[in-house]
Parts: structure tokens; C-alpha cells; sequence
């Protein structure tokens, strides 16, 4: 018969197995109807970010989540719900600023290819453009954009718009700008 110190030796043996078979700490996150910032919280001492949070971050997070999750996963989880929120993180150094996505557009954030990013994650990129005109598709890209989203013509002399959103909304409008200037390329010139 195995005594308890023999039991619990075993366990700690198979815990430390599965975790590093299992890529690292699993951690489970529950939140219904939670306020943001009681979230954030718990969100920061899993992944031990230093966030700075605005006063205007208000509201509540639900979510349902089947799982343990990575600490990677854990601040993947929380983008999306600041995204969900209308609030974004600003990465600067050591500290993420946790703002509105307007304020977050005017923050100085990655810009592509530098990082690749979540998809919650605001960034921006310049799409250069071959064979459309910047302000003949600003009107189209300015539709696509999310809450926060900004375009502009790029200065100069480059062709091309500058956007500023969520990197899944900068790349789908990237995919729909690289298709209309493939297509314009194969127009018969009159």
C-alpha cells in the first residue's frame, strides 16, 4: 500500500510532467459579467504585465471558456475583450497602456512588418499601392475600418494609404486593397 508522502511524491511528479509536456502553467479565467478592470487585474497577475489603465475604461466581461489556458493565451483572450469593449492595449517597453481604441490610434503603436501582432492587437501599416490612386479607395477603406480605425493618404511620394486599427481589420482591408490593385493592373487601358 502506498503511504501519502509516497502518493504525493507521485503527484508532484505527474503535475510537473503535464506541465512541461503541456507548454508551460495553465491558468483558468471565468468572468460573468465581471467589471473590466477586476478582469485586467487577474489578467495582469497571470501574465505579470504592468498595465496602466485609463479612467475611462469602464464595463463588464463575460466569458466562456472550455479550458486552462497559456499565459500567451491568457493575454490573447484579453485583447479580444478590450476589443470587444471598444478599448485597446498599447504596448510601450515594460508597460501596456489600456486606453480607448480613439486614444490608442494617436498612441504610438507597432507598424508592420516590425511585429506581428494579435489580431486585437492596433497597429499600423502603410499599404502601398501600384496601380490605384490612394483617394480613389480612402472612401472604401474608411467603411472597412472598426471603432478607433483611421486612414489616410500616405505623404510624399508613395502610393498608398496609412491604416490604423485592429491587425485581423488592418489585414482583411490590406487583402481587399491588394486584390483592387491586382485587378486594376489587368483593366484593358482605353
Amino acid at each position: 500500500m502506498l503511504r501519502r508522502t509516497q502518493i504525493i511524491a507521485i503527484f508532484t511528479v505527474l503535475v510537473t510532467l503535464c506541465v512541461s509536456a503541456g507548454g508551460g502553467e495553465k491558468f483558468v479565467l471565468t468572468a460573468r459579467e465581471r467589471p473590466i478592470r477586476d478582469f485586467l487585474d487577474e489578467v495582469a497577475k497571470i501574465t505579470g504585465k504592468s498595465l496602466l489603465i485609463d479612467p475611462s475604461v469602464q464595463g463588464t466581461v463575460t466569458l466562456v471558456i472550455p479550458g486552462p489556458l497559456t499565459k500567451e493565451e491568457v493575454w490573447e483572450v484579453a485583447l479580444g475583450a478590450l476589443s470587444l469593449n471598444g478599448y485597446a492595449a498599447v504596448e510601450r517597453g515594460a508597460l501596456v497602456k489600456i486606453v480607448t481604441k480613439e486614444k490608442a490610434a494617436s498612441e504610438p503603436i507597432p507598424t508592420l512588418p516590425e511585429t506581428v501582432p494579435s489580431d486585437d492587437e492596433m497597429i499600423t501599416e502603410l499599404i502601398e499601392l501600384r496601380h490605384v490612386a490612394a483617394d480613389t479607395v480612402l472612401e472604401s477603406v474608411r467603411s472597412l475600418l472598426g471603432p478607433g480605425g483611421r486612414v489616410a493618404p500616405a505623404p510624399g511620394n508613395v502610393t498608398g494609404v496609412i491604416v490604423v486599427d485592429t491587425a485581423a481589420n488592418v489585414g482583411r482591408i490590406r487583402a481587399m486593397l491588394e486584390r483592387i490593385d491586382e485587378k486594376r493592373a489587368t483593366w484593358p487601358s482605353r
